[in-house]
């Protein structure tokens, strides 16, 4: 008799039962999930360094734990809400609002996932490598690294520019290094107007090989280029030798100060 009327108030609840299991495994799988991630990331933290995770990357860790915990038990109260024919109207809105969040998680990861694509096809055509000089929006360097994001690119002064894969890789760009090692540098340095032709001819006749001619002319100065061939990995250096060599000649025949009068 006992065992008749445990039957009967299953099969009169069954769709509750179902409900409450679908729920109870949503969130044991949440649970499951948030305790692995968290313990993968003390791993890979204890593997790179021996310090504590900063507080800035505490506070990531923590969200995208907490979203992926709120987004496995959302859709899994939807699924067990749909299991009661009274609430699945309640399922549905809660199904829908999790493609939203899907939806809006998947474009806020368009950005470094377009970027990571950029990555792979840069290290697999390759319009430049490692070490290429390279010339993009107006700024020219030596590339130092392509990883999947980002591409780092040492500037003459010594600072950093850092593109984004995917910028980069939709822009034009001139590669001075596709072909060889070697690239032509220019060094300028400026004198006044009466002392131009005179410096120019001097230049021409101590730097040997180099190429000098003149530059932009101002009123009042003109700058006078010196071009050269150097190894891409040299070329900041090289471009400072050239520039103090030019100064060092004209500064001893005195063409670096105004005239006097």
């Amino acid at each position: 008799m006992i065992l008749a009327d445990i039957d009967s108030l299953i099969d009169d609840n069954a769709d509750l039962i179902h409900a409450v299991v679908i729920f109870a495994i949503a969130l044991a799988a949440a649970k499951l999930v948030d305790f692995f991630m968290a313990r993968s990331a003390r791993r890979i933290t204890g593997r790179l360094a021996r310090d504590e995770l900063s507080q800035a990357t505490v506070t990531r860790l923590r969200l995208v734990r907490r979203l992926v915990f709120a987004l496995i038990v959302l859709i899994g109260l939807g699924a067990a809400l749909w299991q009661i024919d009274a609430l699945r109207p309640l399922a549905n809105t809660l199904l829908a609002s999790s493609a939203v969040l899907g939806i809006v998680v998947g474009l806020a990861a368009r950005s470094p996932l377009a970027n990571a694509l950029a990555g792979v096809m840069l290290a697999t055509v390759q319009p430049f490598r490692i070490g290429d000089v390279i010339e993009w929006n107006g700024n020219r360097g030596r590339v130092e690294d392509i990883t999947f994001t980002y591409t780092f690119v040492r500037l003459p002064s010594g600072h950093r520019l850092v593109v984004p894969n995917e910028t980069i890789a939709a822009s034009p760009l001139e590669n001075f290094t596709i072909a060889g090692n070697a690239v032509e540098a220019d060094a300028s340095v400026w004198v006044t107007p009466p002392h131009a032709n005179t410096a120019l001819a001097l230049l021409r006749e101590r730097l040997g090989e180099m190429q000098v001619n003149l530059g932009e002319c101002l009123h009042d100065r003109i700058e006078l280029k010196i071009g050269f061939e150097t190894a891409a990995e040299h070329e900041a250096k090289r471009r400072i030798e050239v520039r103090e060599q030019a100064v060092a000649i004209l500064g001893a025949a005195d063409m670096l100060e105004a005239p006097a009068g």
